[in-house]
């Protein structure tokens, strides 16, 4: 099928400025995280879509370069409307609600900007009623319109309806690519079939249109597809998971002219699982690569390398391969420049931006949580973020789930009567004990005597009646394998690494399914973390105090450490992956059992002391770590005054300690206001 002749219309635009400040918003915002160094906390976080609620993201953004050296970054809102915005690589943008301007249908899946065979800047776009569009931006006719006080200016847009012309209906995102002076979008429809339409001119029309599954007799596609041009051939390749299987599967011409394809079904040639979402496509050091999130979450990288007539690929798990890397939801994205190679995605455990680097194809690489090691209004993102090299800098853009957790030093074990004063005397952040270990599965209960509402709950119900933002620390003791039965049957052995992850899965579904529940009495609030406390039985360690010597025993205490987490952090994604989950440990059990490498965010327990006849006296910190968020701090053998709590929150504040998200111990039975420094 081919394309008849694509009408345009043309229309006058208007614009607003868009702040890097950041704003509370209960809807999705578009954060940009740059990176300007390789320090240890190089990320900057610009909240570029301001306090504007028409500006609210729907999804992941779209990024590239723009005609004039700088940026432009497309994406759906929340009211399925077109924004555009454009500016310099770092923080200012201007917008545009394409959707309005132009008058299309709400979209479905993301537009995606790029640059034109002629300079020019593009979006292209699917709307919900199948039609697929270029809207181009015209650089000779220039608008007047104003942005707060200053007068600014934009080109017209025009818009043209490729489906209109030819007739193939579309949806999801489309992938583009320009080369040799012509446009290829390539996109499915409904039905699953691959399309490609193209900028070639042929037979007299400006596009035209192929059904590239029947030309190839390839596999219906399940996701959106990846395009990329592989250096080896010249030619233009595309990449989808296959459907039903997943299969991660290449479609490319086989001929000088490109119209007859074939494809490829490369989990095949890798002997790698089938993939769970779509693919990211770049070309680094010559050689075509991808990447797509296993079945499991693992990252998983295929570079692929002409030989003759076919392509070989190669597989490799980066998360398997690469310490502290999380499992990852949906599809990851990918940016080259030079030599070097950035992949981000979204941890499906806890939402956490994260992203990969390598100066080398098949690594090794290094994972970094963004979200949280970079500096600004650090947020849980949604949907596939989008890489993009500027002008020197590296920007992951993304959708902000919510209003950033406060950091600081708050509290824990407030009487009940006094946690709404706590609240209103501004201590930032509240941790409770949700459930204590049981003897039987799953291995966690709420407090006895029973109450109501439960601890946490109530805890949550104070915060949403406050209308304040403030960081809420759910911590749950899970018990370990070798639990003497109370009224329950003995745990067959042996006790394997398989049977801590099976105490972790247990106790995790039941707590997120138990946090969950709160919504039906009215609480609209979750926790920012769910804390594994390891102080159940069989011991108040969990048993995961296991032995240190010889070394393969040691070995085997890590990998139990980790099962119990991982069975943890599983879970409670499996039954509400919203939920952010983590883990309480002392200063000895982080450092001794690795937990360090584990992707997981840690809070480490610690104590001050008061000896007979002297001053308050700080822990000495040993325990170092990329997870680690923060600390949780008791007394040990005193009863501190108000104002040696007040003194426990400074030191929390400053180095070796200055966590973002502390707590400290009240006196038992009593309340203490954060107070200020002693005079």
């Amino acid at each position: 099928m081919a394309l008849l002749g694509a009408s345009a219309t043309v229309a006058e635009g208007a614009g607003h400025a868009l702040s890097s400040e950041a704003a509370p918003s209960r809807a999705l915002s578009m954060l940009q995280y740059a990176s300007t160094s390789r320090g240890p906390q190089p990320w900057i976080a610009h909240l570029v879509s301001g306090a504007n609620p028409q500006l609210a993201a729907g999804g992941g953004p779209r990024a590239a370069a723009d005609g004039n050296g700088g940026v432009q970054v497309a994406y759906k809102n929340a009211r399925g409307d077109l924004e555009w915005l454009d500016g310099s690589s770092v923080g200012q943008f201007h917008a545009v609600d394409l959707t309005q301007l132009l008058g299309f249908a709400p979209l479905v899946g993301q537009p995606v900007p790029v640059v034109s065979a002629h300079g020019l800047d593009e979006v292209f776009c699917v709307t919900s009623s199948g039609h697929l569009l270029e809207l181009t931006l015209n650089p000779y006719r220039r608008v007047p319109f104003r942005t707060g006080t200053q007068l600014s200016s934009l080109g017209d847009w025009t818009r043209s309806d490729l489906t209109d012309a030819a007739g193939p209906r579309a949806t999801g995102t489309p992938s583009v690519v320009v080369q040799a002076g012509v446009t290829s979008v390539f996109v499915r429809n409904a039905r699953g079939e691959l399309l490609e339409f193209a900028s070639n001119g042929k037979g007299g029309r400006p596009w035209n249109a192929y059904d590239l599954t029947a030309i190839s007799g390839g596999p219906r596609v399940a996701t959106d597809p990846t395009a990329f041009v592989d250096p080896g051939s010249g030619q233009v390749r595309v990449a989808a998971s296959d459907r039903p299987r997943g299969a991660v599967v290449v479609y490319a011409p086989t001929d000088v002219g490109g119209r007859i394809w074939n494809y490829q079904n490369v989990s095949a040639v890798t002997h790698t699982p089938t993939v769970s979402a779509g693919l990211a496509s770049a070309v680094y050091g010559g050689q075509p690569i991808l990447f797509a999130a296993g079945r499991t979450g693992d990252l998983t990288e295929y570079v692929g390398a002409d030989a003759g007539r076919r392509t070989d690929w190669a597989a490799t798990d980066v998360t398997a391969t690469t310490a502290g890397s999380p499992p990852i939801a949906g599809v990851p994205t990918v940016a080259v420049a030079g030599s070097r190679l950035v992949v981000a995605g979204i941890a499906a455990a806890w939402g956490d931006l994260f992203e990969w680097q390598s100066t080398g194809e098949t690594g090794p690489f290094t994972a970094t949580d963004v979200s949280s090691t970079g500096r600004g209004p650090a947020r849980t993102a949604a949907g596939t973020p989008s890489a993009l090299f500027a002008s020197g800098v590296l920007s992951l853009f993304a959708a902000g789930v919510a209003v950033p957790a406060p950091e600081g030093t708050g509290v824990y074990s407030v009487p009940y009567a006094k946690w709404a004063q706590a609240l209103k005397d501004g201590w930032p952040i509240l941790g409770v004990t949700g459930g204590v270990g049981a003897r039987c599965a799953p291995w966690t209960q709420f407090p006895q005597p029973p109450s109501t509402p439960e601890p946490d709950e109530f805890v949550g119900r104070t915060i949403q009646a406050s209308h304040l933002r403030v960081t809420w620390l759910s911590l749950w003791t899970v018990s370990g394998p070798g639990t003497t039965p109370s009224g329950c049957a003995a745990e067959k052995g042996p006790i394997t690494a398989a049977t801590y992850y099976s105490h972790g899965l247990a106790a995790g579904k039941w707590v997120a399914a138990q946090i969950d529940a709160y919504r039906a009495d009215g609480l609209g609030l979750k926790p920012d973390w769910v804390l594994f406390d390891p102080e159940g039985y069989p011991d108040n360690h969990s048993g995961l105090w296991g032995p240190t010597s010889p070394p393969s025993a040691l070995a085997r205490s890590i990998a139990d450490y980790a099962s119990i987490l991982n069975g943890w952090r599983n879970g409670i994604a499996s039954v509400d992956s919203s939920l952010k989950s983590a883990f309480y440990a002392s200063q000895y059990e982080y450092m001794t059992y690795r937990l360090f490498n584990l992707a997981l965010p840690a809070f480490i327990a610690g104590s001050f002391s008061k000896p007979p006849g002297k001053q308050l006296v700080a822990p000495t910190r040993t325990a170092f770590g990329p997870n680690i968020r923060g600390f949780i701090m008791y007394n040990s053998g005193f009863t501190p005054s108000c104002v040696e709590v007040t003194n426990e929150r400074l030191l929390l504040t400053e180095a070796p300690w200055n966590g973002p998200y502390n707590t400290i111990q009240m006196p038992p039975r009593h309340y203490c206001p954060p107070g200020q420094a002693p005079g």
